[in-house]
């Protein structure tokens, strides 16, 4: 008897069945319950029995929806399962404000698939120790497993994120004929999702180092498995700036907040709630809306990774706060200037001497009025007010941990970089010594632009004509349709350089805390080295992201623009002895200059592919002299490697010496 081997696909029907009851929204039941299913319990009022068949219990969800007053909250206890019968036990809180339930379903493996063919449940008060308060973790795993693998998954987030902003970033038409306030806009649309690219580099090194408190190894792939994609904000898809495409960017770093109860300002629930309906329309789920925003995952983490009955003191290491990435090493060079502060330390700005001085009920008005957000009077929830000119620059967040309280600060941190904390209720906007604006903040002010923009002018982009997805791969196998193949020779040339940096980027980072286990942070050693690499490949990618997208994909006339692939290698594992992983550097290195040599020659081809490769060459401004200072670079950086590798050889030559002479000296 194999336990819970079909636990995603159950999960998955009590997920439907969580969302339905706490939205009224009932339509997906007659795919989850069988059609004779009954529900059974006490309550509410307590005492009171109820029976009721799927018609008389679906029609009372429908008109009473659980989380009617904001306050329903639930989660999946635990899963039994015996061939193709099974039990789930379900927590729910805050039912139409007051009542508590715990659930008892059965269900039944019908032609293949699960259904809900009983519920039984009982009344409980909120807070009585027989339910079961703990976070959901799947039943075949150790409760520090299950928190290493949320981290994995929220790097993964980090990682995907700030790839499909660097897309949308990149493809925006920088160089245009556009009227001057036009390309300002589109300037300042770039500065910010640049910035909240820059900030998802330093959630994601903050991660990294949380997995090496916890002895985990290092999370920088991104990962496609099913149980992760149950924790993403939405599918992975390179595409180029659109209010589509804006509209997840918005969606993924939104607060746990419903538009129409907890906003007061008119503009900003229409913003929103046009939001949720892209969202909705362009994943065609109704129920996708509802666990996939960022702030929910790191929500769990902090539920887990705070609760010392789930993750002892002893399951973290405080000697490898040493060892951990630190934000002199990554995050100094992006942060804003200075700035005055007041005498409470908050932001002072250059007051008018004729202007009086505002008066403000509030500490939480002030800040909110140096940082020109708006604040509601009636309960506390906030409004923003924000054009994408007035944002701050980025401030990259390395943070480091030493202990468990350390932990859930630095995820707090994450979670307020990314969702508007002082637009959820109850949560007054606090002082902050830097000029901070959430993700949120910038996305939904872009968002605003845009749709003004867009709404002017019918059918314009503020993208040039990039693609979708683009790949360098060709059939065989078979491609996914959203994927677009680069298919001339100078965007597939480009295509693989790109994937070879971006591999090596990831790969240096890899390293980077690999070494990490052996070399402090703060004492001479190659890890300086990695670091340099990285910064240096991050400006391959992005100048080789400004080729792509000046390079037609084919050479059909009027054939869209290419775009940076971001395809990831076939394995993401680096070899355990180290002589191996420079090795591995010095090859990728050779690779990068192979391809590059291989466009040259393309072009010095005489006939016509020689003339068109140069022509595509041509349009992309400057990539013949940055290509060639490329090569220069690589020749400089495999000599590096090189001299490491007959250093380790020669380190391993002598400890083979060493490891002689005392086999001869125990043999004696």
């Amino acid at each position: 008897m194999a336990a819970t081997e079909d636990y995603d696909e159950i999960a998955k029907v009590i997920g439907t069945y969580i969302q339905g009851v706490k939205t009224g929204d009932v339509g997906q039941f007659f795919h989850i319950f069988h059609e004779k299913a009954r529900s059974f319990g006490e309550g509410p009022p307590p005492g009171k029995r109820w029976d009721l068949d799927l018609d008389e219990f679906l029609k009372m969800q429908a008109e009473e929806p659980l989380n009617k007053e904001r306050t329903y909250r639930a989660r999946l206890v635990s899963v039994k399962q015996i061939g193709p019968s099974a039990t789930a036990i379900v927590e729910e809180d805050g039912c139409w404000g007051e009542f508590s339930f715990v659930g008892i379903f059965s269900l039944s493996q019908i032609d293949g698939v699960w259904k809900i063919v009983n519920r039984i449940y009982t009344h409980r008060d909120e807070g009585d120790p027989s339910g079961i308060k703990l976070p959901e973790k799947r039943p075949d795993m150790s409760w520090r497993d299950h928190l290493v693998m949320l981290l994995t998954f929220g790097a993964t987030a980090e990682h995907c994120l700030m790839v499909q902003y660097l897309y949308a970033a990149y493809s925006l038409k920088v160089e245009s004929k556009e009227p001057i306030e036009l390309r300002q806009m589109i300037e300042s649309w770039r500065h910010n999702l640049l910035a909240v690219a820059r900030e998802e580099m330093g959630h994601l090194l903050t991660v990294q180092n949380l997995l090496l408190l916890l002895g985990a190894p290092a999370a920088l792939a991104r990962d496609s498995s099913v149980w992760a994609k149950n924790y993403y904000p939405y599918p992975f898809s390179l595409d180029p700036l659109t209010l589509d495409t804006l509209a997840c960017f918005v969606y993924a770093e939104m607060p746990d907040i419903d538009p129409n109860k907890d906003i007061k300002d008119h503009e900003l629930k229409t913003l929103l709630k046009d939001v949720i309906a892209r969202v909705k329309k362009r994943f065609n789920d109704p129920h996708y809306l509802d666990a996939h925003r960022v702030g929910v995952l790191y929500q769990q983490i902090i539920d887990v990774i705070g609760n010392p009955d789930l993750i002892p003191d002893a399951a973290f290491d405080e000697s490898s706060f040493e060892f951990q990435a630190s934000w002199d090493e990554w995050g100094r060079g992006y942060r804003p200037a200075p700035y005055r502060l007041d005498a409470e330390g908050n932001k002072a700005e250059d007051a008018d001497p004729d202007e009086p001085a505002p008066v403000h009920k509030t500490k939480a008005h002030a800040v909110a009025a140096a940082r020109k957000i708006e604040v509601g009077d009636d309960d506390g929830a906030y409004v923003v007010r924000l054009g994408s000119s007035q944002l701050a620059e980025s401030f990259v967040r390395v943070d480091r941990a030493a202990t468990r309280t350390e932990a859930v600060e630095a995820l707090h941190r994450i979670a307020k970089q990314g969702e508007a904390q002082h637009l959820g209720l109850n949560k007054p906007l606090k002082s902050s010594p830097e000029p901070e604006f959430s993700h949120f903040d910038r996305f939904i002010a872009v968002y605003k632009e845009l749709m003004a923009v867009v709404g002017k002018n019918p059918g314009w982009s503020p993208a040039k004509g990039v693609c979708s997805n683009p790949t360098t791969r060709h059939a065989p196998p078979p491609l996914d349709p959203k994927q677009t193949p680069l298919e001339s020779l100078v965007a597939k040339r480009l295509g693989q350089m790109f994937n070879i940096r971006y591999r090596l980027l990831l790969n240096y980072l890899g390293h980077f805390f690999q070494l990490a286990k052996t070399q402090p942070v703060d004492r001479p050693n190659v890890r300086a080295l990695l670091m340099h690499r990285v910064f240096g490949e991050m400006y391959n990618i992005k100048t080789l992201s400004g080729l792509l997208v000046r390079t037609p994909i084919n050479e059909n006339p009027g054939s869209p623009w290419a775009g940076p692939p971001f395809e990831m290698p076939y394995s993401f594992t680096l070899p355990d002895a180290d002589a191996e992983v420079w090795r591995l550097h010095h090859e990728l290195i050779g690779t990068s200059l192979d391809a590059c040599q291989k466009l040259f020659e393309a072009a010095s081809t005489p006939g016509p592919v020689g003339r068109t490769v140069k022509e595509h060459l041509a349009a992309a401004t400057g990539a013949e002299a940055y290509l060639r200072a490329l090569q220069d670079l690589d020749h400089e950086t495999r000599d590096w490697f090189e001299a490491i590798l007959a250093g380790e050889r020669a380190m391993g030559a002598v400890q083979a010496q060493r490891l002689g002479a005392g086999a001869k000296e125990a043999a004696r």
